[in-house]
């Protein structure tokens, strides 16, 4: 078994961060960046806090992927299925967003507050 897999966290407690911050970026539906070491924890840590706030994501972590697919995918992400049936709310999430086409990073900076 994968070390950072068996420690990872469970619950906030086991967290150092800024849980406030966060709470107050989504609450707000801002665009913000978690930035840090790779395999330091940032999108596990990410994924509790949108669990524990009744958060649905999409997590687009293929950089390998369209531009026509991040499109459609942008256009329609207020909702989806699950979300509209479990009254969750939606939000993309976008890992080693450096990775991608240049064209794709334009295009989700251009649209991620629309």
């Amino acid at each position: 078994m994968n070390l950072s897999e068996k420690y990872k966290p469970i619950f906030l407690n086991e967290l150092e961060t800024n849980y406030n911050l966060i709470k107050e970026l989504l609450d707000k539906d801002k665009t913000f960046i978690i930035n840090g070491p790779k395999n330091s924890g940032k999108s596990t840590i990410l994924k509790l806090y949108l669990n524990i706030l009744n958060y649905e994501y999409l997590l687009l972590d293929d950089f390998s992927i369209n531009k026509e697919y991040i499109i459609e995918i942008v256009k329609y992400r207020t909702k989806s299925v699950f979300s509209y049936f479990t009254n969750k709310k939606y939000i993309i999430v976008i890992d080693n967003f450096e990775l991608f086409d240049n064209s794709i990073k334009d295009y989700i900076i251009e649209n991620c507050n629309k």
